[in-house]
């Protein structure tokens, strides 16, 4: 619960098809995991503003 909390983040799922949290997944910092469906995701925040934001990176 405290991973969600701390370090989920909030994008579209392709899976669902809707915006979803996802979780990140081991220790890479690009991979996630959708908390619905459980789908993997990489979410690289050199190329994704959303991303840049949440992990305050310039």
């Amino acid at each position: 619960m405290d991973l969600l909390l701390m370090n989920g983040i909030e994008r579209v799922c392709l899976d669902c098809g809707d915006r979803r949290i996802l979780v990140p997944v081991d220790d890479d910092p690009c991979a996630y995991c959708c908390t619905s469906c459980g789908a993997a995701m990489l979410v690289d925040p050199a190329f994704d503003d959303d991303a840049r934001i949440s992990a305050n990176v310039a």
